[in-house]
């Protein structure tokens, strides 16, 4: 099923983070019209359509972010937008022996509050290796998307994981999806 909207919070916390970085005012400039009002009035809690996501995904992507900075960007959005659901998921399965696994299972429950549509699978390598797989999801021809989820992502196995490694996987990735390897220790 292809992406039809994105919950607020997911893109409000990456605003708050541009906010804190000093990138707000170029991110606000590169907005479209159609967009600019809806995104810098955005509250947490909404469902915004995808062309407003798309218009927000590419303004940021028109900023020409390096990897990494993209990459701590949706990780300390990952914390402040769902950190405090999956540290408390985490600590309530602490007891069963938490895992990464735990994590890309419970992704299936949290993927439906901020993307309405869109697709993953989660494969296992290895013990300690995954595939994470996402399909019909317009916002990953953007390189900023991409980063910013994997960072996302990696925050949220950090929290059952000392040494936690991702990468893309180019040859793997396409306009509608990206393919992410996480490994750890």
């Amino acid at each position: 099923m292809s992406l039809h909207r994105v919950r607020s919070t997911t893109l409000c916390s990456g605003i708050s983070e541009f906010r804190a970085r000093g990138i707000f005012d170029r991110y606000a400039a590169e907005l479209a019209p159609a967009a600019r009002e809806i995104m810098l009035t955005a509250v947490p809690g909404v469902w915004l359509s995808l062309d407003i996501a798309m218009a927000h995904f590419a303004a940021v992507d028109a900023l020409g972010l390096p990897t990494e900075e993209a990459f701590s960007i949706g990780a300390a959005s990952g914390q402040r937008s769902h950190g405090s659901k999956l540290q408390t998921s985490m600590r309530l399965a602490a007891g069963a022996l938490a895992t990464p696994w735990t994590v890309f299972e419970m992704l299936e429950h949290i993927w439906g509050r901020s993307w309405d549509g869109g697709a993953f699978v989660a494969t296992r390598m290895g013990p300690k290796d995954a595939l994470l797989e996402l399909s019909a999801m317009p916002p990953c021809q953007f390189a900023y998307f991409r980063n910013a989820f994997r960072g996302a992502m990696w925050r949220a196995v950090t929290f059952c994981a000392k040494t936690v490694y991702s990468s893309e996987l180019p040859s793997h990735s396409n306009a509608a999806g990206v393919s992410i390897r996480f490994s750890w220790v």
